[in-house]
């Protein structure tokens, strides 16, 4: 994810989060040298993905893939590529918080090797405050995990 991103993700934002991030978040993201990703294809971000990585630990921030591409690998594919990439700079586990509402991610993250830790309540402020399911997934690499390019 770069600069001229911007727009596009916090578009794609908009479109699928309830609450969505401001710009100045993803901006304040890249400023901060988080690993920023996105899949653009033909010139349109489809998908992007905001992680933390330190001291041993990964944090997935932001993680979201066009309505349009949803349940087609695309998320599924950057997803491992972020665990792969998160082991590789020493991370032991990733975490992440999500929505107990939000069906479609909670699949994706558990097919993926995640497990429900704890949940925060009123996580998730606004009209209709939600808690936070937060889920952890041991990380290991080998060279059978290494960064591959898309199959889809």
């Amino acid at each position: 994810m770069g600069r001229t991103d911007l727009g596009q993700v916090s578009d794609l934002e908009s479109q699928v989060s309830p609450m969505p991030w401001a710009l100045g978040a993803f901006s304040d993201c890249l400023g901060a040298g988080y690993d920023n990703w996105v899949i653009e294809i033909a010139g349109q971000v489809n998908a992007f993905l905001v992680m933390a990585v330190s001291a041993g630990e990964a944090h997935l921030l932001n993680f979201a893939v066009q309505p349009a591409h949803q349940r087609q690998g695309m998320g599924s594919w950057l997803l491992h590529q972020a665990q792969q990439y998160a082991a590789q700079r020493g991370a032991v586990q990733i975490l992440l918080e999500v929505r107990p509402s939000n069906g479609s991610a909670l699949g994706l993250y558990t097919c993926a090797g995640f497990e429900v830790l704890s949940r925060r309540r009123n996580y998730y402020r606004g009209k209709a405050p939600e808690d936070a399911l937060v889920m952890c997934c041991g990380l290991s690499v080998g060279a059978e995990d290494a960064v591959r390019d898309p199959l889809w």
